[in-house]
């Protein structure tokens, strides 16, 4: 499948558009890519996804888990026979749904943060209570009683470390993937989370 992703690449004539990290790790030979580096690239399902659903090809799942790379991957025609057929299908989601989509994340990215340094619960009822808009074919953010976010059916004071952890980096990829989409720069590693 090396090759083939390699080949792919080439002929959907996107290999040129590669950034130098991401040219290092589709270079890497089998098995010889570093953990931390194939953890990286795996996190990057969740910036593909959020770049698929910015093309009304994917609708995003809740926060607190990661998605299936391989899903989204099919779902953008990934290593289809006509590279860039989904091209004429795919439309760029209207503005005000990137940029909802982007609050959501810019209000859950520092609430798991401080929810991972032990700070105490907040009520965060105006996202609750109707007065948010929120985006489309993208699921909301879930709330304990409290008001306070909840990952998992838990609120953030109870949930397991490792489930913030996991949901703090998929807002993290998604945030960096939506502000991309929201034109912020056109390189996307020099793409900034501005918390």
């Amino acid at each position: 499948i090396h090759a083939t992703v390699r080949a792919w690449l080439a002929a959907a004539r996107v290999d040129a558009e590669l950034e130098d990290e991401e040219r290092r790790v589709i270079d890497t030979p089998l098995g010889q890519l570093s953990r931390d580096d194939a953890a990286a690239a795996g996190w990057r399902g969740e910036g593909a996804a959020t770049l698929a659903w910015g093309l009304g090809r994917w609708t995003l799942p809740t926060i607190d888990g990661a998605v299936d790379a391989a899903d989204v991957a099919m779902h953008l025609d990934w290593l289809a026979g006509e590279p860039l057929a989904f091209c004429d299908s795919a439309r760029l989601r209207a503005r005000t749904d990137v940029v909802q989509l982007g609050e959501m994340l810019e209000v859950a990215q520092p609430r798991l943060d401080r929810a991972l340094d032990g700070e105490p619960a907040v009520s965060l009822r105006n996202f609750d209570a109707g007065t948010f808009a929120w985006p489309r074919d993208a699921a909301q953010l879930a709330f304990a009683d409290d008001g306070d976010l909840a990952i998992g059916g838990q609120a953030l004071a109870t949930a397991a470390e490792h489930a913030l952890r996991v949901a703090r980096r998929v807002v993290v990829e998604r945030r960096r993937a939506v502000n991309w989409l929201a034109g912020q720069h056109a390189v996307y590693s020099a793409v900034t989370l501005g918390t």
